[in-house]
């Protein structure tokens, strides 16, 4: 079965999802919006200095204000008899 995640079709095959910041190209009715946007953000930075919202407020600030999702399909690991991951199907995964 395939999803529908903000108007992207995803493949059935999907198991994993990375979405990021990106820049959106303009048109009059989303540059107001983004303009609106920014001006609260601005509003929140100056009235809450030194709190969450004003560190939440600034990193909104340094990113695009649209979103980019990008699909990956991860293999799933074949379990053995005892329960464990096949060495040659498990995933690396970074260290975060």
């Amino acid at each position: 079965f395939a999803a529908n995640i903000g108007g992207v079709r995803l493949k059935s095959t999907s198991n994993g999802l990375t979405i990021r910041p990106v820049e959106l190209p303009g048109s009059l009715i989303r540059e107001t919006r983004i303009e609106d946007a920014r001006r609260i953000l601005t509003r929140c930075i100056e009235s809450h200095p030194n709190t969450p919202w004003f560190h939440l407020a600034r990193r909104e600030l340094t990113d695009g204000f649209g979103l980019t999702i990008q699909e990956r399909a991860v293999p799933r690991a074949v379990r053995t008899s005892s329960g464990r991951p096949t060495r040659t199907t498990q995933v690396s995964l970074p260290r975060l």
